[in-house]
């Protein structure tokens, strides 16, 4: 019953995703924008600008890419 459950929840996270992508046209930039313009804050991106800036910001984002590979193969032991 729970991988059900799971299934459905990846499956509407999935099917959310492209709907809202579609809506912009598959353009992710456009999406962005959008949201700084509805936030009033164009300042709401920044955090995102400062990854690939350094070499430490460089590694960080490897460091978090490695996280979410290997996250779910951490859960599956819980």
């Amino acid at each position: 019953m729970q991988i059900i459950k799971a299934c459905l929840l990846i499956a509407g996270a999935l099917i959310m995703t492209v709907w809202t992508l579609a809506l912009f046209g598959f353009n992710f930039s456009e999406l962005l924008g959008k949201a700084a313009e509805v936030a009033g804050n164009p300042e709401i991106l920044n955090p995102g600008m400062k990854y690939g800036v350094s070499e430490t910001s460089k590694l960080d984002f490897i460091s978090l890419a490695l996280a979410w590979c290997w996250a779910p193969q951490a859960c599956r032991t819980c």
